[in-house]
């Protein structure tokens, strides 16, 4: 799949889909006008069918953009897009099987052909992207009367390629496909469709952000702000966290820490965002700024508000702060998450899956948030944009139901310090395991696993790997609490570590991959 193409096609979904809040419609006329609506996010505006793929394909980044002027139509498409290193295909090669086309892909039909001069482009799945015609039934020329937009529905509009009158009758003449690796252009961009596995593009917001149209941005996930220390709350919070839920990918909570005191600062965030953090695609962040923060420089408060939090949740999750000044040790010794801003500059930027750093932290597993200076078809003001650098399944492992109540049994075994996690062992096999303060880490069966879920609260699922750290982090504070006592370690962490993984992949449970028993 060519990058560039699975770009354009995210905005002619915007355009073509999502973007009906912005009513685009269809004239020949004012056929170029959409591109304001898109580059500003907002307005009312008209589109045909070749200025809709060739203008989604230069605000995709296009490195020789097609003209956008009369230059760029169904009969000159064919040669601009050759000269612009596309693949032309005759359409008899692909035919009406969905599955032949790619997304970006531009269906063309060309009239010296044997077309009828019309072309669309090929989103995902089995849907087709296109400007059609407008509400009187013309091209607009005819019709100087025709309102500005899409008066019908129809006139831009997103339709199965199979069902296609053009695709029915056999009036598809080639198939324009982009090149599947394209030099780098200008910062990419998307539309609100489709997911990826890796990297994830998302964005942060606050109340700075009121009003905002989550969907239209395009996001993989989004991250709201909830509180500040233990007095301010984002008036949009459950607003815009609800918006984002309904468009199906993780959502995180932030708090920002101001030095108000630890535990009145987790318990403002939490009496905020504790609902939400119960459903199981909601994580959570803490952000450490020196603006505002009366705690600045004193990372041991920073670690007691992250250790408070995962605590109460019963879970790990993102620590923010600047690359210049982040604190690497408070996120080594909680596990969490990093969520490193760094910026190549203060101009404006879109989505880019693969942003500048100064290669001096690690990215792998991390979220950058690359600008402050942010800007998404939907939105006309500064957005703060992210990338996460792992798969959709790492980020959600994040995420689970814990219970942030007071109930006395359940705060009486969150302070025992008894942990519940879920591993998708590598080989497809699910796997819990105990993790207790000193005794190590006991293997359990499904309905163990239920009963301590019931008992304890849920960690929910991590990756293969953090199971694995989280197992080998437990034998280590067994053999520290052994030898605390003076008693001799008779198993290393290592040994220890290799008998429980050994254990898990063969199936076994219980007191079979317990090893305390070598320390008596």
């Amino acid at each position: 799949m060519s990058a560039l193409g699975d770009n354009a096609a995210r905005w002619m979904a915007w355009l073509t889909g999502s973007a009906a809040q912005f009513n685009i419609g269809y004239s020949q006329p004012r056929r170029w006008t959409f591109l304001d609506v898109a580059r500003t996010g907002d307005g009312t505006a008209d589109m045909d069918c070749s200025a809709a793929v060739a203008g989604a394909y230069n605000l995709a980044g296009l490195i020789d953009p097609f003209p956008e002027n009369e230059e760029t139509w169904t009969g000159s498409l064919r040669p601009l897009a050759a000269a612009r290193d596309f693949n032309v295909i005759p359409w008899q090669q692909v035919g009406n099987d969905p599955d032949n086309l790619l997304p970006g892909d531009l269906l063309l039909s060309e009239r010296d052909s044997g077309g009828v001069g019309h072309v669309a482009m090929a989103l995902w799945g089995d849907a087709v992207g296109e400007a059609w015609i407008d509400s009187q039934g013309s091209d607009g020329w005819d019709d100087p009367d025709e309102p500005v937009g899409d008066q019908t529905g129809q006139e831009t509009r997103q339709i199965p390629y199979a069902d296609h009158p053009y695709t029915a009758a056999g009036l598809w003449t080639h198939i324009l496909r982009p090149p599947a690796s394209p030099a780098a252009g200008p910062p990419r961009a998307k539309a609100a469709v489709g997911r990826r596995t890796g990297p994830l593009l998302g964005v942060d917001i606050s109340n700075h952000q009121a009003g905002i149209n989550i969907a239209s941005l395009g996001a993989d996930f989004i991250i709201v702000m909830a509180t500040q220390g233990d007095w301010f709350t984002n008036s949009c919070f459950d607003e815009q966290v609800n918006a984002a839920l309904a468009l199906g990918g993780p959502v995180g909570v932030y708090h920002y820490v101001d030095g108000s005191g630890v535990e009145a600062e987790v318990a403002h965030f939490l009496d905020v965002a504790g609902a939400h953090l119960n459903e199981r695609r909601v994580f959570w962040a803490v952000d450490w700024e020196a603006g505002q923060n009366d705690a600045w420089g004193d990372e041991g408060y920073l670690r007691a508000v992250v250790d408070a939090v995962r605590a109460r949740t019963g879970r790990r999750g993102l620590l923010y702060a600047s690359s210049s000044v982040y604190p690497w040790g408070v996120q080594a010794a909680t596990g969490c998450v990093p969520w490193v801003a760094q910026y190549a500059s203060g101009d404006p930027v879109g989505w880019d899956a693969n942003p500048w750093s100064d290669g001096t932290w690690p990215t792998a597993g991390a979220i950058h948030q690359y600008t402050d200076a942010g800007r998404l078809p939907g939105y006309g003001g500064n957005l703060d944009l992210d990338v996460y650098h792992g798969a959709v399944e790492d980020l959600r492992a994040l995420t689970g139901a814990a219970d942030t109540s007071t109930n006395t049994t359940t705060a009486s075994n969150r302070r025992s310090g008894m942990l519940l996690i879920e591993t998708i062992t590598p080989w497809g096999a699910t796997a819990w395991a105990l993790i207790t303060p000193v005794s190590g880490a006991v293997a359990l069966d499904p309905q163990q696993a239920q009963a301590y879920n019931a008992a304890t609260g849920y960690c929910g699922r991590v990756p293969w790997d953090h199971y694995e750290l989280l197992v080998r982090e437990a034998w280590q504070r067994r053999n520290d609490f052994v030898r605390a006592l003076g008693g001799e370690v008779r198993e290393s962490v290592d040994t220890a570590t290799r008998k429980f993984l050994d254990a898990i992949r063969a199936g076994r449970t219980g007191s079979d991959s317990d090893n305390r028993k070598e320390d008596k």
